[in-house]
């Protein structure tokens, strides 16, 4: 799933889980990826399926 930060960072315990109050806005596209489709290269630089991360130049080889 890929998603476009919408807002920056803000601090609010009463949303979600008090023990995680750091938040970001996210809008989230109605598009997916498909992990076996990316490169050896690009799958390193993500991590675990489970890390939240900055696309940055890795936009460019999502988008083609």
């Amino acid at each position: 799933m890929v998603g476009k930060v919408t807002e920056s960072h803000f601090y609010d315990n009463s949303i979600g889980i008090s023990d995680y109050p750091n938040h970001i806005k996210v809008n989230l596209e109605e598009i997916t990826v498909d992990r076996d489709s990316l490169s050896q290269a690009v799958k390193n630089s993500l991590g675990s399926v489970l890390t939240v991360f900055r696309v940055g130049d890795l936009e460019v080889k999502l988008n083609s």
